[in-house]
């Protein structure tokens, strides 16, 4: 029981604003770092945050709002359309929500037409 709240509280203070570094931070040193194989600049979001897919080489992987991957998604071909809603919504949603159903990339499952 204790493991749980320790996990609880950590995951927590990750999406209460208190990210490492700020998006517009990690752009301001990407743009001031020399440029080396592999390296990708991130997107932001107009409020800082990380956008919910980034790229590296000739992929695209869903990320929080701290910009750190979200390891039960498939990364897809970055020119493919790829969709990260679900993946960001599931992330945020806390524990004691409802999750929604997200496919193997991150995007809205498809529901079966009735």
């Amino acid at each position: 029981m204790k493991i749980l709240v320790v996990v609880i509280c950590v995951v927590g203070a990750v999406y209460a604003g208190q990210c490492p570094k700020t998006c517009k931070e990690k752009e301001a040193e990407f743009d001031a770092s020399p440029k080396k194989p592999g390296m990708e600049r991130p997107i932001c979001t107009p409020e800082g945050t990380f956008d919910k897919k980034q790229y590296l080489g000739a992929g695209s992987y869903c990320v929080d709002e701290c910009g750190v991957e979200l390891a039960d998604y498939e990364s897809k071909d970055r020119w493919l359309p790829h969709d990260c809603s679900c993946a960001r919504d599931k992330a945020d949603a806390g524990v004691y929500t409802k999750h929604p159903d997200c496919d193997r990339y991150g995007a809205y499952a498809a529901r079966p037409k009735v």
